[in-house]
């Protein structure tokens, strides 16, 4: 493994070898992809990356990089000889932008935190890191059917980056993830996936901050309407096929994550949204209660064990 410092002189001009997104691709596999072809260890160029803004600063890192944290990628795109715009394109910064009508678009705005899992195929095939591993409530490859992997056949929780590992390997025992098992997903699971990710897809290439305020609407008539119907709010059923694990501090209900929770909660499409056009409740009250619903009741029963809430990352 050759290593490499922030001193070295190589860094003011591009990399010796050199790689290009590839179609989905999230940032991380990139920054993987370069350690790989260029045998460096796991961490290398993010970590230089991240020092060319802060020399002195902690080398810790944000491993979900829903957006680029601290990092300058008009640097990493003169490493690369590539537009700046083609790395901002594995992350979701433009989509959270034209989402929330700001410029500076921070992570949480689409999911509060972040649990590793790949796909071993997709690994196997082009060392590929999808941009939708991401989002929330989804644990399964919709291109391979195969479940993603959140563990190593050690037991160890594979890490994005590890000082010690090389990239797409087990920081523990040293497997390489390509090598990880290959486990069926349930249809019934992928069924359930095409639904989140049909809302994701619709949000991300389509939102505005117009249409998440009609969503949320949509989404809080229905439970208002539920528990005016009921007598009271729907009961979340713990054995409920709502994939977790997804908790956290009160700013998650604002997180788009919470919301395709809900809207798929109520069998609520894209078509719904574009074509709602009824008033808000009448009342504040009535509507604080609801969206909290969501963010508390609907995600949290969705966890369905206490490992997956440990192997939750929070930002």
């Amino acid at each position: 493994m050759q290593r490499v410092t922030i001193d070295d002189p190589a860094w003011l001009r591009a990399f010796p070898k050199r790689v290009a997104p590839l179609p989905d691709e999230w940032l991380v596999g990139l920054l993987l992809r370069c350690d790989e072809v260029n045998h460096w260890n796991s961490r290398t160029t993010f970590y230089l990356l991240k020092r060319t803004i802060n020399l002195r600063g902690p080398w810790y890192i944000y491993r979900n990089l829903i957006v680029p944290h601290n990092i300058d990628l008009d640097v990493l795109a003169r490493w690369l000889i590539l537009p700046t715009s083609s790395l901002l394109a594995t992350t979701y910064h433009e989509e959270l932008v034209r989402c929330y009508g700001t410029t500076s678009p921070v992570s949480r705005l689409l999911t509060p935190g972040f649990s590793t899992r790949i796909c071993p195929q997709c690994c196997d095939e082009k060392s590929l890191l999808m941009r939708n591993l991401m989002l929330p409530h989804i644990e399964c490859c919709l291109k391979h059917h195969l479940k993603l992997a959140r563990e190593c056949q050690c037991g160890a929780r594979l890490q994005l980056f590890s000082p010690d590992a090389l990239p797409f390997t087990c920081d523990m025992c040293g497997l390489d993830w390509r090598k990880l098992p290959r486990i069926a997903s349930d249809p019934k699971r992928i069924e359930l996936e095409q639904q989140y990710l049909a809302l994701y897809e619709f949000f991300l290439s389509q939102g505005t901050p117009e249409i998440l305020k009609r969503a949320w609407q949509l989404a809080k008539v229905k439970l208002s309407d539920s528990r005016i119907r009921n007598g009271r709010y729907p009961t979340v059923d713990p054995s409920s096929p709502l994939p977790g694990p997804l908790v956290g501090p009160e700013p998650i209900s604002e997180s788009i994550s919470v919301l395709v929770a809900g809207l798929v909660f109520f069998g609520l499409t894209p078509d719904d949204i574009l074509t709602y056009d009824a008033p808000p409740p009448p009342y504040i009250e009535a509507r604080t209660k609801e969206h909290y619903f969501f963010a508390v009741e609907v995600f949290p029963h969705s966890i369905v064990s206490k490992p997956y809430r440990d192997a939750f990352d929070h930002d």
